[in-house]
């Protein structure tokens, strides 16, 4: 997982900075093998707008589209942790078997799912906001990896520790002044 701290002097430079990101995961991963989530509160969508066509329609009540409403993000931040937790207690069983899927063209049995979140905690809860531990913990060995972007600026949810993240994730931090710093020591 990737964090991206930034204040709002820093904020433009960060969402660049994940846009040109997904724009080399568009450009190298084929279609089918790459899924993104994409939550956009602030933004309204507009900021993730041109990759709203790779956006995992698989996922919960996916439409292949970015997230804005509390709700709406409660939801996908859901459907994504139960994905992580089932996959992790099949992983038992299926340990043993070849994730190879004969009936795909290139074999791979899952697609890479990408959740992208700017302006974090805008719109998320406390309650909301902790599974995205579950998330960064738990989510890359099953295919599910999160960039996210923090407004250091907005205080945290009741209850939520950032160092939590940060302890699953290379994290860097930039205040738009000083230049970016990175990545931050986990742990």
């Amino acid at each position: 997982g990737l964090i991206i701290k930034a204040d709002s002097q820093a904020r433009e430079r960060a969402i660049e900075a994940v846009q040109s990101i997904l724009l080399r995961l568009v450009a190298t991963v084929p279609t089918p093998d790459l899924r993104l989530i994409l939550i956009d509160p602030v933004g309204q969508g507009r900021n993730v707008g041109p990759f709203t066509p790779f956006a995992d329609v698989g996922i919960g009540l996916g439409e292949g589209r970015s997230w804005t409403e509390q709700r709406q993000i409660e939801q996908r931040l859901h459907d994504l942790a139960n994905l992580v937790e089932g996959a992790a207690e099949a992983h038992a069983f299926t340990s043993m078997l070849p994730r190879l899927d004969p009936s795909r063209a290139n074999g791979i049995a899952e697609p890479c799912r990408v959740l992208v979140m700017l302006d974090f905690p805008t719109n998320v809860s406390g309650a909301t906001s902790r599974l995205l531990t579950t998330i960064l913990m738990k989510g890359p060995s099953h295919g599910v990896h999160p960039i996210i972007v923090v407004d250091t600026d907005l205080p945290l949810p009741y209850g939520f520790n950032l160092h939590d993240l940060e302890q699953h994730a290379t994290t860097l931090t930039w205040d738009g002044r000083t230049g970016a710093n990175g990545p931050t020591p986990a742990g």
